[in-house]
Order: C-alpha cells, then structure tokens, then sequence
C-alpha cells in the first residue's frame, strides 16, 4: 500500500514547464486586473470630482442672482436717463443709393440711483434714416457712479448704400432745402449693475432711442437738445 502510494506520488511530478507559463499568465492577469480597477476608480473620481464642482458653481451662480433679486426688489432702481444734448452735422448727402454723412453726436448718461452703480460693458449706436441703417459706432466701456452724470460721444463717419423708396426721395429733397434731416440714433447697452461689493453675475440688455432732427452745420440753423426714450430689455444670463 506504501509502495503504491510512493509510485503514484512518483509518477505525478508536477510540471515546471506548465507552471512557469501559468505564474506569467496569473501575473499578467493581475495587473491587468489591477490596472482595470485603478483605471475605473480614477474616472469615477474625476467625474465625481467634476460633479461637484459643477453643482458649487451652479449654486453660487443661483444664490448670486437671488441676491441681486432681492437687491433689485429692494431698491427698484430708476431708469436711466439719457440726452443728445449736442450734435454736429457737417455732411448728410444722398447720390444714388449712397449716402454719406459726417455725424458727430454728444449724450449724456445720468445715473439717478442713489445706491447703484451702472457698469457699461458695451455699447453701441446706429444710426437711422428714414428707417434704413447707415452707420454704427461702438463705444468704450465705463462705470458710473451713483447719482451721476457722463458724457459719452457717438462719431458716425462715411458713406454706405441704402435703399430707399420714392417718398423717402422725395422726402430728402425736402430736408436738402430745409437743411435739416430726420436722424434716429438707437443705442443698444450691455450693463451690470454692482451694490456696495455685490455685482450682478448677469447683464441686462436697456436700449434707448435718440429721434433727432439735426440741422446741416452750413445751413446755419441750431441744434435743439433731445431727450432719449429709455427701455429695459432682456437678461442675459451668459
């Protein structure tokens, strides 16, 4: 029974061949395996990662604009006011389709508000004849004090085709006569508003609209200041 068990323990060596070949495997497939899971622990920590900090910009991003809410429900801010108080026309002609013009056009900006201050990060003004655009000045951006009052200056300079029809022809040989033409300079804004150290995280989108009647410089004739209609737009939350 011994000898029987000594020659089948003999006759069943184990194999070096086949068990160096089976360690590379196994150890092959543990790393791999090792590599899988440290891989997927690394993604899921980085989507988690940028998870949260997505959700805390989102939350300072939403508490900010309660804020300037409850800010804006408080203080009711005034429109803001704006005049052509000055303007220069040394050309305004009109051969063809092509106009060309030399505008230079002074408003005043007042802010009102005795507790907000008014961040203008643009601003640009078109201008208008006869319905049809001829001409477009952007403006430097600026901030405002509370209950203050600045002066900005739209300069239009050039010559563009315009289309326009047979009355508006006609009309403008009549304005040639009279030395005086019918301009309507619409401002579009980009704003922010700030109170104390608090800045709004969107804009608001106002517009205001100049009707002029501005007289040739060699005609002669004085320019009659203009007040500005005002119009709260729309919030851009970008």
């Amino acid at each position: 029974m011994a000898a029987y068990q000594f020659a089948g323990d003999f006759a069943a060596p184990p194999s070096k061949h086949r068990n160096k070949g089976g360690d590379r495997l196994c150890s092959c497939g543990i790393f791999r395996c090792c590599f899988g899971c440290c891989w997927r622990i690394f993604r899921c920590g980085l989507g988690c990662l940028c998870n949260l900090v997505c959700q805390i910009i989102c939350a300072v991003l939403v508490i900010a604009a309660i804020a300037m809410l409850i800010v804006w429900l408080l203080f009711r801010p005034s429109n803001l006011e704006f005049r052509a108080g000055e303007a220069s026309l040394t050309e305004f002609s009109l051969a063809g389709n092509t106009v060309r013009y030399n505008l230079a056009l002074n408003v005043s900006a007042r802010n009102p508000n005795s507790r907000l201050e008014i961040i203008y990060e643009d601003i640009e003004a078109v201008g208008y004849y006869h319905g049809q655009e001829f001409a477009s000045d952007r403006l430097p951006a600026f901030s405002q004090e509370k209950e203050t009052t600045r002066t900005i200056t739209a300069e239009f300079e050039g010559q563009k085709d315009v289309s326009l029809g047979d009355e508006a022809r006609a009309n403008y040989e009549e304005e040639k006569s009279s030395g005086e033409f019918p301009i309507d300079v619409k401002v579009q804004l980009k704003i922010k508003l700030k109170v104390w150290l608090l800045t709004s995280p969107f804009s608001l989108k106002p517009s205001f609209d100049c009707d002029l009647n501005v007289p040739l410089n060699s005609s002669g004739k004085s320019y009659q200041g203009t007040d500005c209609t005002f119009d709260w737009r729309n919030i851009d939350l970008h």
